[in-house]
């Protein structure tokens, strides 16, 4: 009577451990999206909401010019806030949130200025031209929504609708 008890017994953690795995595969990534694919983010993107983080050498009108046209990400191409990147590489980097007392978080993500601080991971791209990184640098908030850091400012855009 022991042996089938001792079977039933492993069998159970061996569900436990396979479901436990399985439930935890793409953590990180909302619905087991895969964030580290740019193609996943082709497209246009239209800026749906700003918030002012810091002062800005530009005027609110120019900033506003500015974000007026679509952003457009393609294959070795960006197009966002009036400037256009061409032959161009995309390098993506998955940053944890938390931090140790005492340390200081990464200048480049929005977390180091106390924006969606709940969040465990930044999603975040970069953009690099001939091995040298342009100065154009986003984050991913979801499938349908990615965060530019311009102008003092936090812009969201979403994807257009095709």
């Amino acid at each position: 009577m022991k042996r089938p008890l001792l079977y039933v017994l492993i069998c159970g953690i061996i569900l436990i451990v396979i479901y436990i795995i399985l439930s935890h595969r793409g953590r990180g990534s909302k619905e087991g999206f895969d964030f580290s694919k740019i193609s996943n983010f082709y497209g246009r993107w239209k800026v749906i909401k700003t918030e002012t983080f810091q002062g800005s050498l530009i005027s609110d009108e120019e900033f506003n010019q500015a974000i007026k046209e679509p952003i457009i990400i393609k294959e070795n191409y960006i197009s966002c806030f009036g400037v256009e990147e061409n032959n161009i590489t995309f390098k993506y980097n998955k940053i944890s949130n938390k931090f140790k007392e005492g340390e200081i978080g990464d200048r480049t993500t929005s977390i180091f200025y106390g924006f969606l601080p709940e969040r465990e991971f930044t999603h975040q791209y970069q953009v690099w031209k001939n091995n040298e990184r342009t100065g154009t640098v986003f984050e991913i908030l979801s499938k349908d929504q990615i965060l530019f850091m311009f102008a003092g400012r936090f812009v969201i855009a979403e994807r257009e609708k095709s």
